[in-house]
């Protein structure tokens, strides 16, 4: 017989196997006792709470409620309704409201709370399919319902009026019809005046002198690419000098030659100065009218402006300091100059996009070109994909040819481009049976290419257009007023309240 020796606090005590079995047995009897007791525990406390329950919705139970909604009445008990308890006509039950006064009223639509009242009686929440998403979701949260208590088809089109609510808030963000409430609250008397002068500015339709001042940019705009148009022409330029006392004169092409030895006649030149003066008025003014120069410069257009005008008028000021120190100037120094003078002009493209931000149909373009930048980009991708297997294809099917046009594949690269955008311009083709196969494929395989991403951009600009269409007529509507713009935000938070 084994003899298991326990010490405890000291005290010896010796247990024999058996003695050892009926002690295991034991603690497990224990065991089970003590879960069988925290088990009562919870119940009893289970009982307690519906205990306070019942005392507290005593007098409510069995018996009839009236709801007034928006004078329209509906007849339901206090059981019904306690049967979403976390709901706002379920925290009524354990409330402490008075038992006569059966008769609650509540200010909401009437046509939309026999859906919520039908939800107390059999659980599932469903509103027929005409209803706008909008006032369904308000009424959950009046309610205090969860939008998880929706039927499967009520998500369903609840979920789609979402994405289309949310796309038309993109939309009309990106037509500037929507505006936050930093860009139209100013507190100061100057913050008003800027919001004037910043309106007159974007806002076409705002006032008649507003309308006056685009006609002017537009001109201005047409204007500045004719005078600079006829400048290249040399039989509407005057000779000034002779080419020959130029120092740079062999290093330079008979185009750069031509700029330093001709000069504009006078009308040309005041015209020019002129638009470049209502330009830099036109940047100043938004400039000022701008909140801040931080929020100014986010914008890249702005940041062109500014530059734009300090490069132009650093270059005019440059040019008649100089006088005839251009004889001395080597062909660099010129090329760098006359480069500079190329980048102003190049600037002056974005003067367009300024005017499409005004002027719909063209707004409409230029947004969906800019929503439309991934599928652009797989253009890019798909075309350089082809050049990269055609060029190479095309080398190799004429490679036994002396006449052939593909001296390399780089020539081969540039065939495939032209000839998958359909342009063919004619300048480089196959001689060889090979290359006309090579030559088809290339063709089927480049309006494959184009289309799949052509259509996407085709629905972005009909979905840019119908909105154009049905919104762009009722921009700024109501116009914010900047004299009155803080009373009507203390009306707001007014209604908020």
């Amino acid at each position: 017989m084994n003899i298991i020796q326990v010490s405890s606090a000291g005290a010896g005590i010796q247990i024999t196997d058996g003695k050892m079995l009926e002690l295991e047995s034991f603690g497990e009897n224990t065991a089970r006792l003590e879960k069988q007791a925290t088990n009562a525990s919870l119940k009893c406390t289970q009982v307690k709470r519906e205990e306070i329950f019942d005392e507290i919705s005593f007098k409510k139970r069995g018996e009839r409620v009236t709801i007034n909604v928006s004078g329209t009445r509906y007849v339901t008990t206090w059981r019904t309704l306690a049967k979403v308890p976390n709901s706002r006509l379920g925290k009524l039950t354990v409330d402490d409201i008075d038992s006569g006064e059966n008769d609650i009223f509540f200010e909401r639509n009437p046509t939309l709370f026999p859906y919520i009242l039908s939800f107390y009686s059999t659980g599932e929440l469903s509103f027929p399919h005409n209803i706008c998403g909008a006032a369904m979701l308000k009424e959950l949260e009046f309610w205090q319902i969860s939008r998880c208590a929706l039927a499967p088809c009520c998500k369903e089109i609840l979920l789609k009026q979402e994405a289309k609510q949310q796309e038309n808030e993109t939309l009309a963000k990106a037509f500037g019809l929507l505006e936050s409430q930093e860009n139209i609250r100013y507190q100061t008397a100057c913050g008003r005046w800027r919001a004037k002068l910043r309106i007159f500015l974007d806002d076409p339709t705002s006032s008649k002198g507003a309308r006056i001042w685009l006609v002017l940019y537009l001109m201005c705009t047409v204007l500045i690419f004719t005078v600079d148009a006829f400048a290249t022409v040399k039989s509407l330029r005057i000779p000034t000098f002779n080419p020959s006392i130029f120092t740079s004169a062999a290093n330079l092409s008979n185009k750069e030659t031509m700029y330093l030895a001709t000069s504009e006649h006078i009308l040309p030149i005041a015209l020019r100065y002129a638009t470049y003066v209502y330009f830099t008025l036109d940047i100043l003014l938004r400039v000022i009218s701008a909140q801040s120069a931080r929020h100014y410069f986010k914008s890249l257009l702005n940041i062109v402006d500014v530059v734009w005008v300090v490069v132009n008028w650093s270059l005019i000021a440059v040019s008649n300091l100089l006088g005839v120190k251009w004889f001395y100037m080597s062909a660099s120094e010129v090329r760098v100059f006359t480069g500079l003078v190329m980048v102003v002009m190049l600037l002056r493209i974005f003067r367009i996009y300024r005017f499409g931000q005004h002027y719909i149909p063209l707004r409409v373009l230029l947004l969906t070109m800019k929503g439309s930048s991934t599928e652009v980009g797989l253009l890019f991708l798909l075309l350089c994909t082809g050049a990269m297997v055609f060029g190479p294809l095309i080398y190799v099917a004429e490679l036994g040819n002396d006449n052939s046009f593909m001296y390399n594949i780089l020539i081969g690269y540039w065939w495939a481009v032209v000839t998958m955008t359909t342009v063919g311009y004619g300048d480089i083709y196959p001689v060889d049976v090979p290359g006309y196969f090579v030559g088809i494929l290339c063709v089927i395989a480049g309006l494959g290419f184009i289309s799949l991403p052509m259509s996407v951009i085709s629905t972005n600009f009909s979905k840019y257009r119908e909105f154009a269409r049905t919104f762009g007529a009722r921009k700024r509507s109501a116009p914010f007023n900047p004299v009155k713009g803080d009373q009507m935000a203390e009306n707001d938070e007014k209604q908020n309240i």
